[in-house]
């Protein structure tokens, strides 16, 4: 699901209410391996919103594969992106920015049934990252997960569960541990 625009645009992609699992999808040479909204052309960056809504299974094995890429699961380029309300766990995700969410402005994990782990970046944000080619203005947030925040990990730079260039990182209202993520 994707939206590239070369000029501002105001809008959003969204994968809403699955049944199943959001699960093994792949961005070969790009950003987001399951959602995209965004534009990469400088100043002309897009506004928007992307992502995952409402998964009553798991969000698991989706990847971008450049190490260069945003966003395993969800990437925006010039607004907020979100994966929220995943029954199941957020797991074994990965990304160069961003194991399951990258984007310009806040990148939220929220309201997870299971637990987030396993996820991995490349560079910064094993699990989320707010950061931007151009410039990041965003927060990371991650919270409300029932089970456990652990072993993900962001291979080169920083942040193995969360990474802000220029915002703040909470996380928060987590069910079982937070344990065994790193970094360099």
């Amino acid at each position: 699901v994707s939206f590239r625009g070369n000029s501002s645009v105001n809008g959003s992609a969204l994968v809403y209410n699955v049944a199943g699992s959001v699960r093994d999808n792949t961005a070969l040479d790009g950003d987001g391996g399951v959602v995209l909204f965004g534009s990469e052309v400088g100043a002309n960056v897009t506004i928007g919103t992307a992502g995952v809504d409402l998964v009553y299974g798991d969000v698991r094995g989706n990847e971008a594969l450049s190490p260069r890429a945003f966003g395993g699961v969800v990437h925006c380029a010039g607004g907020g992106a979100f994966v929220r309300r995943v029954h199941g766990s957020v797991a074994h995700n990965r990304a160069g920015f961003g194991g399951v969410v990258a984007a310009k402005r806040n990148a939220e994990v929220l309201e997870v049934g299971g637990d987030i782990r396993d996820n991995s970046a490349h560079a910064y944000g094993g699990v989320a990252c707010s950061f931007d080619r151009f410039g990041a203005v965003g927060d990371v947030i991650i919270e409300h997960v029932a089970g456990s925040i652990a072993r993900n990990f962001a291979a080169q730079l920083g942040g193995g569960v969360a990474y802000a260039a220029a915002g703040h990182v909470f996380v928060r209202d987590v069910g079982g541990d937070v344990a065994d993520n790193e970094s360099p």
